[in-house]
């Protein structure tokens, strides 16, 4: 079973930014301020992702297939 979570190395507090069975592979924006990561969704492969503080969490559809290795895009100038 697999979680994404994120350690503050100043205090050691742990915040468990994610719930399902198997969600791997996190990549952080360049902004920093989110997360995005493969998890499943009944038997597809699927993309969410999640703030830091873990109050915002969302689903990124996709209409076939399974989707894995998620990647940001770099800012644009």
């Amino acid at each position: 079973m697999f979680h994404i979570a994120t350690l503050d190395l100043v205090t050691g507090r742990m915040l468990e930014l994610t719930e399902t069975r198997l969600d791997e592979s996190p990549t952080v924006a360049p902004n920093g301020a989110m997360v995005i990561y493969a998890t499943k969704q009944g038997d597809k492969g699927i993309l969410s992702a999640v703030s830091l503080d873990a109050g915002v969490k969302y689903f990124l559809p996709a209409k076939s297939g399974d989707v894995r290795e998620p990647a940001w895009s770099p800012f644009l100038r």
